[in-house]
């Protein structure tokens, strides 16, 4: 025998193995669906979860050792943890810009030699001062001097007389001046010498440059490339990845993005010659992301990339590199140097391993700190200092168990910082098993519905495999060519229903991952599948298939010969009491089976009423589900599977909406207006109007306000001894106590609590109240308090600086705890009482700031007090479009009408934007994908039910030739499907509706119709497809259906 009968027997039945292979198809599509929207999902919660890292810094004490010491062994130790990831040692590398380009570094109040220019001009006057034509610009910022334009040098009057005298106008020659700030608009320069502590103030060079070997310029060619290097200095800072810095994760970070992205892992694992610049830098020398620097690195001991003395570039480490500008940022507190614009960060993998300067900090850099978290709260980064971070957010425990208290015997302080990863575990991981439930579901439906299609092929293949076998066809050869048709149909249908539902979730992914670009993390890349996962998961649908359809011919094959023949078991005859088989059976009813004759005489009643009819169709009906265990298991194990599948995923949508609302209707954002440049600020660092906040908080988009204000101003110690002179009604301080005052900058605040916060300016503050006051007066309204009283009878709390308390030549005398004084600012006095004294953490004592409440400035300065910090609470309904808000505020707040400096609106939405916003756009995938696997089940539904009633075709046949009536058989044949289905539906629906009433029983009213709305389309849906394949049936010969396959 070597034709195999099995598939020319299937070739014989195109519409049914059609058929069987399209709820193979659809089956597989549903599955290699369900499977990588899981897998996309996962991968998504992955990639979000990673966002939420635990980061930690470690601060030395420094108690009896150095602090570079301490943090050498804490670096160690950390490494050697098993609970750290990263750890990451501060380092400054000094990098001088090529190109032409300067530093911006342009306050001229720096050691750094921002205010030196050196160059050639020609005398035009001298006479009460100098005045030059600048030729050729030797050293010097571009904000100061330019070729061509007159210069005036200003001098002591003996100097100026001096020079004057040895200069001849029109003559050409090098000159070294000092740029000194006359005030904010006005900037004045002073002849100095050549060589600071030499003795030439000039060097005539009547054409070309200088001859600095000449032994009377010696020292000065060197300065003059030291103050040259230091004005195109900057300072490099390499990193691992910057979503691991403190600076940039805290819950107030001391920077943002103002452009572009971070530095990423990636960056530095790929040597990506790129760069995060300072927005300030970038503004002055008209740089923006996508332009290129090239720099040379160089191994020198520097302060912000600057050096005191010229640099021996023959013993000197340098590395010339090319960087990409690919972001830039700013600081959110003000600062008063603009040498903190030199500060650009790196990849780590980009500096050369062998640099060894720039891992201490310098002297003039932890002043400069100090300075800067005095007056602004804020800090940079310390070279030497450490931060790390955790391998996964569930080590914290672990870490502040074993490894934190280590540290600490160490010398060392230890923080980690706070993230709110457990409220996204809270919402992703439900969405995420849900995913992962569903999957497994529509695998439980894989299952079944295989075993369904492979039932219903050796269904019809059963006496063909008895013939064979009866022929002596061995069993071996005939498992193989039995199952051979059933295995070629699934690998057809499988790895086709399963690529296109791999495309189809993909296409439907596509543009729900395209809009979370924008709300993408840096460093942390779009989940995106890899196409191997469709290898494996087709391919295991595949083999299920194969086991099955080997299995199942093999069982088959070893059954007796005999038995198959008779179809079945032994048919045991049974005694009929009303009415007798013929012995043989009619002429046009040849091949039928014994049973078939017997359920179609008895589907024959004498009786012709519609309710005799009923009951007889419905008994014969019963006995055929009865007869088939099987096959009705099957039926209705695939309806209710597919009932329990469909309700699986709307309760996973619904519970993921309900769960993405709390999150949007509780989770707080806050909004911070900055100035736009922070070192481009007054002394007191204030610059936003009482108008600016009052008109954003009429939008009434926002909840509350934080407000620090910020003035300058004299305290008067004695206020009991107080000499006030009264002119015309308005009192006056006599000038004798004027002259006595120290001047201060004051800080106001609206919140104690926040304000020392690390939300606030005074994180790092230590209060120690006088008697009779707390905390709580900085919330009060001291307006309403001192409404209507005389200025020596209204009192407001002021908090002084530690160092007051103990006087000395810069503080003057003592001031003590519950002493009454008396400030003048804006013009206007105030008697206050010292509340309290405060201490700043590891800072120095520099900084000479008085807090007091916002309330209190407010009422002394009126319309005329300016904020330095302003921060909102946002209303939660603004939190699903917080990018239009953040625009509509940023021109609000930048409008004309309002004044003030030019300012930035930062929304702190991180939790939002790169957690919340991304796990609705995987559930949007899910809302996606749902009427696609809803289709699919409707077409299965109705596909199965056209396979059971063709393999019922002889059944219908011999109805037909016995006189039932067509359509009374294609009403039976109809019910056979619907009963089975709707057993199948009914336990599925009730299953569902129990197990959300025992996990949700507060969506069970929502969710319940549309349960039972699902069950009645997929009733239907069989219904339709076994009236359309029955009707189909019943419209051919009946003795052509028993006499041929099709």
């Amino acid at each position: 025998m070597q034709t195999n009968v099995f598939l020319r027997s299937t070739r014989r039945q195109p519409v049914r193995t059609a058929f069987l292979a399209l709820v193979l198809a659809l089956v597989s599509f549903t599955f290699v669906g369900r499977g990588s929207e899981y897998l996309l999902i996962s991968q998504e919660v992955d990639r979000l979860g990673s966002w939420y890292r635990t980061i930690g810094t470690v601060e030395p004490r420094t108690r009896g050792r150095s602090a570079q010491t301490v943090t050498d062994e804490a670096a160690e130790l950390l490494a050697q943890s098993g609970v750290v990831d990263l750890v990451e040692r501060r380092q400054y590398v000094s990098a001088l810009i090529e190109d032409g380009f300067c530093n911006a570094d342009t306050d001229l109040d720096t050691i750094y030699g921002s205010q030196n220019i050196y160059f050639y001009g020609i005398l035009d006057a001298a006479a009460a001062n100098l005045i030059f034509t600048v030729d050729q610009v030797v050293t010097g910022l571009p904000e100061y001097i330019t070729p061509g334009p007159r210069i005036t040098l200003n001098g002591s009057q003996a100097v100026i007389e001096e020079l004057g005298g040895e200069l001849e106008v029109g003559g050409r020659y090098l000159v070294r001046a000092e740029a000194r700030a006359l005030n904010r608009e006005q900037t004045i320069f002073e002849i100095q010498k050549l060589v600071p502590g030499g003795k030439l103030w000039y060097w005539s060079v009547p054409e070309g440059e200088a001859d600095f070997s000449d032994p009377a310029l010696e020292g000065l060619g060197e300065e003059i490339g030291r103050v040259r290097d230091n004005q195109r200095a900057l300072s490099a800072i390499p990193v691992t990845d910057m979503l691991s810095l403190p600076e940039v994760r805290s819950e107030n970070p001391s920077i943002y993005l103002a452009g572009g992205r971070w530095l990423t892992e990636e960056d530095n694992t790929a040597g990506n010659r790129v760069c995060v610049l300072h927005a300030g830098l970038a503004d002055a020398r008209g740089l923006a992301v996508g332009d290129s620097v090239t720099l040379n690195l160089r191994d020198v001991e520097a302060s912000f990339g600057c050096t005191k003395k010229p640099v021996d570039y023959d013993t000197a480490q340098t590395v010339r590199e090319t960087y990409e500008i690919v972001g830039l940022y700013d600081f959110q507190f003000k600062f008063p140097y603009t040498c903190v614009r030199n500060q650009f960060y790196v990849p780590a993998s980009t500096v050369p391993e062998t640099f060894e300067n720039g891992m201490g900090a310098t002297g003039t850099q932890r002043w400069i700190n100090s300075v800067i978290s005095s007056s602004s709260g804020g800090s940079i980064p310390v070279a030497g200092d450490v931060n790390f971070v955790l391998t996964s957010p569930e080590e914290a425990g672990r870490f502040l168990t074993y490894t934190a208290p280590a540290l600490e015997a160490l010398g060392c302080r230890v923080e980690l910082l706070p993230n709110n990863y457990r409220s996204f575990r809270d919402t992703a991981g439900p969405m995420e098993r849900s995913s992962l439930y569903n999957f497994g579901i529509y695998a439980g439906i894989l299952l079944v519905t295989f075993l369904l299609g492979v039932f219903l092929y050796f269904r019809s293949r059963g006496k063909e495999l008895a013939i064979v076998r009866a022929m002596g066809l061995p069993i071996k050869r005939c498992v193989r060519e039995s199952a051979l048709p059933m295995a070629l149909i699934g690998a057809l249908a499988v790895p086709l229903g399963g690529a296109l539902g791999w495309m189809s979730t993909l296409r439907s992914a596509s543009e729900t991952l395209e809009a979370l670009e924008e709300f993408a993390v840096e460093g942390i890349p779009q989940a995106r599948l890899s196409p191997l996962w469709l290898a494996p998961l087709a391919a295991g649908a595949l083999l299920l298939l194969t086991a099955m359809v080997l299995t199942a011919a093999r069982i088959l094959a070893e059954r007796p010969v005999l038995e198959q023949l008779q179809g079945g078991a032994q048919v045991r005859l049974k005694k009929r009491s009303r009415q007798a088989l013929p012995e043989t059976p009619p002429p046009d009813a040849a091949g039928l089976s014994l049973e078939a004759v017997r359920a179609v005489r008895e589907a024959i009643p004498p009786e012709r009423s519609l309710g005799r009819r009923a009951a007889v169709a419905w008994r014969f009906v019963r006995r055929q589900i009865l007869r088939a265990p099987v096959k009705s298991a099957l039926a209705a194990l695939t309806a209710g599977a597919f009932a329990i599948g469909l309700g699986a995923i709307h309760l996973a949508i619904v519970s993921g909406e309900r769960e993405i609302d709390h999150l949007y209707t509780t989770t707080r954002v806050a909004m911070e207006i900055t100035a736009k440049d922070s070192t481009d600020l007054g002394e007191d660092g204030g610059f936003l109007y009482r108008s600016t906040v009052d008109a954003v908080m009429d939008t009434g988009y926002l909840e509350d306000c934080y407000l620090e204000g910020a003035s300058s101003g004299v305290l008067i110690p004695n206020a009991d001894a107080l000499n006030i002179v009264e002119v015309d009604g308005a009192r006056f301080i006599g000038a004798d106590q004027m002259n006595a005052g120290l001047r201060f900058l004051f800080r106001s605040t609206s919140d104690g609590e926040v304000f020392f916060s690390e939300a606030g300016t005074g994180g790092n503050y230590t209060v120690r109240y006088a008697d009779g006051w707390d905390q709580s007066l900085f919330s009060k309204d001291w307006a309403a308090e001192n409404e209507g009283k005389d200025i020596l009878d209204s009192v407001i709390p002021i908090v002084v600086p530690a160092k007051y308390t103990e006087g000395g030549e810069d503080a003057g005398p003592p001031i003590t705890p519950g002493q009454r004084v008396l400030v003048l600012f804006r013009g206007r006095l105030q008697l206050c009482e010292v509340a309290g004294v405060y201490s700043r953490g590891a800072a120095s004592k520099a900084g000479d700031t008085v807090l007091l409440p916002t309330s209190a400035l407010e009422a002394a300065a009126g319309r005329r007090v300016v904020y330095s910090k302003v921060r909102f609470t946002v209303d939660p309904g603004q939190n699903r479009d917080l990018e239009g808000f953040r625009l509509e505020m940023d021109e609000l707040v930048n409008s004309t009408r309002l004044g003030g400096v030019a300012s930035s609106v930062l929304l702190w939405d991180e939790e939002l934007t790169e957690a919340v916003e991304p796990l609705e756009g995987s559930l949007e995938l899910m809302r996606v994908l749902y009427p696609v696997v809803l289709a699919l089940s409707l077409l299965t539904a109705a596909g199965t039910a056209v396979l059971f009633v063709m393999i019922s075709a002889k059944d219908a046949a011999t109805l037909r030739v016995l006189g039932t009536p067509r359509g009374r058989t294609q009403v039976i044949l109809v019910l056979q499907q619907a009963v089975t289905c709707f057993a199948g539906l009914a336990i599925g629906v009730i299953g569902v509706l129990l197990y959300i009433h025992q996990t949700r029983p507060e969506l069970l009213e929502a969710l319940a119709g549309a349960v039972l709305w699902r069950a009645a389309a997929y009733l239907g849906a069989a219904v339709l497809g076994a009236a359309a394949s029955s009707a189909a049936v019943t419209g051919k010969n009946p003795l052509e259906m028993l006499q041929v396959k099709e």
